[in-house]
């Protein structure tokens, strides 16, 4: 009989704690713990042994008015024993470090200053998860008793927790996750969470209210809470965040696509997607595959474009590298792309800004433009345009020329970049080459790496010692281009030679003036189409400030110039 008497009770017991339905989070419940630090306290006014009392009162109180679990005095001294942590000099930032050594959600840190015999109270209250502080209560005594000491201690607690709400009445915190959300209290607007700040309501009728916060880029969270007479809660409502969109196009049009290892059929596709990384495959017989990780934030909308390249003969590719010079890797990762306002005052173009993160992945890019020996090899090879020297642009070193006049011999050297070529032109060479030209942001890390610089060489004032440019006498002097890499001081992080002399450079991307508003921030391809190409740095008779890496500029792809030319560059997957 008592052994089934006991098995009854098991299964009973077993029954409650499985089958009760969860209920909803009321403020009344405590669920969360807090840590009361001893008062900080320097003066000789107090004994430890008053201060040790005062910090009680507080511990105490906070118990009574508030819905959190209080970390015991014991439980605090045993977790930081052996810190050497001195609370008296304490500041935000160590009180914060202390209530993490705790693994407190909540952290109290309270400190007596005693002027003229009069005593000033300061309470503190922070939210460890966001490091901020949430709630303050100051006091004062004056002809203060231990014991009147002690009451307004107590009262600094109350308003602390409860503000100036009248007796009977409840408060709550509420965070948002994530912040920026607006609070709806009983159909009510009450405002919007901010970055470690969570919202605080006092004076609430007990019983139970209807909480909702809404946000643009996610799905409103909704609770039940109850507020309990003269105790402050707190509630987090977090939102599920709402689908971005992925819109997913190539070049040839119709290519096989994967997202995240599942196949999805031929783009061009749009899918919506849950925020975060997402990994892209393209393929179509006869072009490299190529693979891209986006990131997708909520709500948002990305565009990714893949310009499939033709699948080139193996022993021709390493053939036309040799031709194509040396070519140097650009790891994968991120770098700041366009002008910084901080370091280049007054100076940024709109088209520059914002200064925003991009990741790229790995790639390579020529260490040096393409020469003009290089550029004849396609020609004698029929597979690049001749260059028409009666359609360039050309300076005479005193006069600009549009068209009818031979190049000048200068210029042609084998070791000069080549110039007078179109975008086109540019685009025939590369894939001859078994390469590509390069994105711009492709363009830009490589010319400025990852430490923001405004110069391939730094931050120095541009002159002849690092590029090829217009110091006041045209190409320093030569009016007209010289060898490639003949200004070793100035080349990139990377080693790259001439990223802002010598001539300007085509790439791959469509001009848009406002692309940098908005753009994606994973292998940003450029917009899908536009009037004009994308040049990039500065050339042998243009102004200093052309050659700061941030510079953008534009032209016509078929124009051409005796101060633009182009490298090449190709993904380090391929």
């Amino acid at each position: 009989m008592a052994r089934r008497i006991f098995w009854v009770y098991i299964i009973l017991t077993f029954s409650l704690i499985v089958f009760l339905p969860s209920p909803s989070v009321f403020a009344e419940e405590r669920i969360e713990g807090m840590a009361v630090l001893e008062m900080a306290f320097a003066g000789e006014e107090l004994t430890q042994e008053q201060i040790e009392s005062l910090t009680d009162d507080i511990r105490g109180r906070a118990a009574e008015l508030t819905n959190f679990r209080i970390m015991t005095k014991d439980g605090i001294l045993a977790i930081l024993q052996g810190k050497h942590i001195d609370l008296k000099t304490c500041d935000e930032k160590c009180e914060i470090e202390v209530g993490r050594k705790l693994k407190a959600d909540m952290l109290v840190a309270s400190r007596i200053l005693v002027s003229e015999k009069i005593f000033y109270i300061r309470l503190k209250l922070y939210d460890v998860p966001l490091a901020s502080i949430v709630r303050t209560a100051d006091r004062e005594c004056k002809k203060c008793s231990f014991d009147k000491l002690k009451q307004a201690v107590k009262d600094a607690v109350q308003d602390m927790c409860l503000g100036e709400a009248e007796k009977g009445r409840g408060a709550l915190l509420i965070e948002t996750k994530p912040f920026g959300a607006s609070v709806i209290l009983d159909g009510t607007p009450m405002g919007q969470t901010a970055e470690g700040r969570p919202l605080f309501f006092s004076g609430l009728m007990p019983g139970k209210h209807k909480l909702r916060a809404d946000h643009p880029d996610y799905d409103p969270a909704h609770q039940d809470v109850k507020v309990a007479p003269d105790i402050m809660g707190k509630v987090v409502l977090e939102l599920a965040p709402k689908p971005g969109k992925l819109t997913i196009s190539t070049s040839p049009v119709k290519a096989r696509l994967t997202i995240d290892d599942k196949e999805v059929g031929e783009t061009p596709q749009s899918a919506f997607l849950p925020p975060g990384e997402h990994t892209l495959k393209v393929a179509v017989k006869g072009y490299k595959s190529q693979e891209k990780k986006v990131f997708l934030a909520a709500n948002s909308f990305t565009r990714v474009t893949f310009d499939l390249e033709t699948q080139p003969d193996k022993k021709k590719v390493q053939s036309n590298e040799a031709i194509g010079g040396p070519m140097v890797l650009i790891p994968a990762g991120e770098f700041m792309m366009g002008c910084n306002e901080a370091v280049e005052k007054n100076i940024c173009k709109d088209d520059e800004k914002p200064y925003h993160k991009v990741y790229l992945d790995a790639y390579y890019i020529d260490k040096h433009e393409v020469t003009m020996e290089e550029y004849q090899k396609c020609v004698s090879a029929e597979k690049c345009k001749k260059l028409d020297e009666s359609e360039c642009d050309t300076w005479t070193g005193k006069e600009k020329i549009t068209g009818g006049k031979r190049l000048l011999g200068v210029f042609k050297k084998d070791t000069n970049p080549v110039v007078c070529v179109s975008w086109d032109n540019t685009n025939s060479y590369c894939s001859w080459a078994g390469k590509r030209l390069p994105t711009e942001a492709e363009w830009e890390k490589a010319a400025r790496g990852t430490d923001g610089r405004k110069y391939p060489w730094g931050k120095e004032k541009e002159n002849c010692k690092y590029a090829v440019m217009d110091d006041g006498v045209k190409g320093c002097g030569r009016d007209s281009t010289w060898a490639v890499c003949s200004k070793p001081k100035g080349n990139s992080p990377y080693g790259l030679c001439d990223m802002a002399g010598n001539v300007r450079e085509w790439v791959q991307d469509w001009y848009d003036e406002k692309y940098y508003q908005g753009p994606p921030t994973n292998n940003p391809q450029g917009p899908l189409s536009g009037e004009f190409r994308v040049v990039r740095g500065g050339a042998w008779r243009g102004f200093s400030w052309e050659l700061r890496v941030s510079n953008r500029s534009r032209d016509r792809d078929s124009l051409t110039y005796n101060d633009k030319g182009f490298r090449c560059a190709r993904s380090a997957s391929e």
